[in-house]
């Protein structure tokens, strides 16, 4: 059983439990996502969902970190630490 509830999942468009991705500009244009951005974190803050990082940039490395991201090398996330 999932931890996410699955109206929540339904809503934001993804039925992987693993995986949901949540573009902000769109979705507070289609009527604004508050209440399941709430869960979203409070899932998060009790470790039910986790953000898949892929590699940690210096801040000094940032042009290395985008061009990491445009030759589509990286699974996950990005994090570039000052």
């Amino acid at each position: 059983q999932s931890p996410v509830p699955p109206d929540l999942l339904r809503r934001l468009g993804s039925k992987n439990p693993l995986f949901c991705s949540l573009g902000m500009p769109y979705a507070f244009r289609a009527g604004g996502v508050m209440e399941e951005l709430a869960t979203i974190m409070d899932l998060c803050g009790q470790g039910k969902l986790k953000t898949l990082v892929d590699r940690a940039f210096p801040l000094k490395e940032a042009a290395a970190a985008h061009r990491y991201l445009e030759d589509r090398r990286q699974f996950g996330k990005l994090v570039l630490v000052p």
